[in-house]
This record gives C-alpha cells, structure tokens and sequence, in this order.
C-alpha cells in the first residue's frame, strides 16, 4: 500500500516528487493504473461532489463521441515572459488552447502583440479577472466591477471574450446571478469553466507526473488546465515559476496524448466540434 501510495500521489513532504517516467515496466503499468484509477474517481465521485456545492461549473465539455478524441486544454494567468515559448510548443504539436487572461499582466507592446499572436494561431482568449485575487472573496459589487474591467481590457486588444474562470476556480451565488444576467448581455456563456484535474501543479513540482496523470485520464472533451504565472507564493512566501513547470509539462503531456490518438483543442474548438454535427 505504502508503494501504491506513492505511485498514485508522488509527492514528499517536502515538496518534491518523482517526475521521471519508471524504468521498470511493471511501475510503469502500475503508474498508468493509478493515473486511471484516479480518473474513475474524479468520475464517480469528485465531478457529482464538485457539481453539488459548484452548479454552475463546467467540467467537461459534454456530447463529443467516444471517436472524436479531443481534450480542452485551458492555460490561466498568462501573458508572461514564457507565454512565447508554450506558443511555440503549442504550435509545434498541432494544439489550440483557451488562455485565461488577467488583465493586469498586459503591460507592455510585447504583452499586447503576444495577445494577437494568441489569436492570430487559433487560440482563444477568456475572461479570467484583472489579477489573481480569489474571486470568491470578493463582494458583489466588487466583483461585478473587476469583471466589466478585465472584460474591457480585453476588448482593448482585440480580444471578444465569450468565456469566464473564476480567479482561483470558485464561484458562488451571486458571482452565478451576475454571469446569468450581465455577463450573458455582454457576451458570456453563463457558466464557468473549470476542469477535473486538481491543478498539482500550483503546489508541486511534479511536471512529469502531472502531464502523464492528465493525459492518460483522457477522455473526449475533458478539460485540462495548466497555468502561466511567475510570481505565485505557497505557504512559506516562496515564489513559484509555474510557467516554467508547464514549459517541461507540456512536451510530455503531448507524447502522451499522441499515444492515445488524442489532440488538444481550444474550448471554443471542441465545442464547436459538437455544434458543426460532429457528436
């Protein structure tokens, strides 16, 4: 158990872990196991659970066929110094993504044109509030005006954003209210898009294991998240570059995908996959 333990949840006290695939077949058949063992999980019980206290989330984008392998792949917080490089992985490897934008890290011509490269490759940009404060914390009126904020930031770079994310995930009651009625008129999709996965990856620096965790748990129109920040604190005040940590992730997750037969795609692109009659 100790052993099974470690392999389904790599992580020390410490804050290390392993992020090396096994070398031994056996580990590596064992690892895939709890990677699927793990998604059964969200499945069953995390998704009814998360769903009951977080109604109007978003967790998988729903009627894609079992044929039609797409998973959503979200990226949060950019633009920063590495937003270029995962653009050009992204390119690399035949991959959209939904990039949620704090509109306060557009600052410079360099952050503005990596915002209309975004949309000149294909991918789509959403709401994601003007920094990373936990919307949850915010009072209504607060948040209704950091909202329309960032909402306005984005038009003023060319963006026309249809979809939101919480900042740090959460919603409650009235933050539901006001995407129901403001945020429809100008524009929204009502809901807010989160994902399954836990996002290991603002904790821990395990980029290897949380790629391969997140591809082998792929299913059609499964929402993945990664993030783009460089300046994220844990508990101890120390800085976290996890930009850097999705640069190593990503090369690993897309091996995995491609193994699969799978291909990442905006959330916009999957879907559309459904409403062009393709599920």
């Amino acid at each position: 158990m100790p052993q099974l333990a470690r392999w389904c949840f790599p992580i020390k006290l410490s804050g290390s872990a392993m992020s090396r695939p096994a070398r031994s077949p056996l580990l590596s058949r064992l690892a895939a196991a709890c990677s699927g063992l793990s998604h059964r999980i969200a499945q069953e019980w995390v998704r009814p659970a998360l769903q009951a206290v977080q109604p109007r989330a978003i967790l998988r984008i729903e009627g894609l066929r079992a044929d039609q392998k797409l998973v959503a792949l979200t990226i949060d917080d950019a633009p920063t110094a590495e937003t270029a490089g995962i653009l050009h992985m992204l390119r690399d490897h035949d991959a959209t993504a939904t990039f949620f934008i704090h509109g306060d890290g557009i600052r410079s011509d360099s952050d503005k044109r990596l915002i209309r490269r975004m949309l000149e490759e294909g991918h789509e940009v959403g709401n994601h509030m003007p920094e990373s404060v936990p919307s949850i914390q915010l009072k209504p009126y607060e948040f209704a005006a950091e909202f329309e904020r960032n909402h306005r930031i984005l038009l003023d770079n060319g963006v026309n954003p249809v979809r939101f994310r919480a900042s740090h995930g959460f919603h409650n009651r009235p933050m539901a209210e006001f995407m129901r009625t403001r945020g429809v008129e100008l524009g929204y999709r009502p809901g807010f898009y989160l994902g399954l996965n836990f996002p290991w990856d603002a904790f821990f620096e395990i980029p290897g294991w949380y790629a391969r965790h997140n591809a082998r748990a792929a299913v059609p129109g499964r929402i993945v998240v990664f993030h783009d920040n460089q300046d994220r604190r844990d508990s101890r005040g120390t800085v976290i570059n996890q930009s850097r940590r999705t640069l190593a992730a990503l090369p690993v997750f897309f091996a995995e995908l491609e193994k699969q037969g799978f291909k990442a795609r905006s959330l916009a692109q999957a879907e559309a996959a459904c409403s062009a009659g393709m599920c």
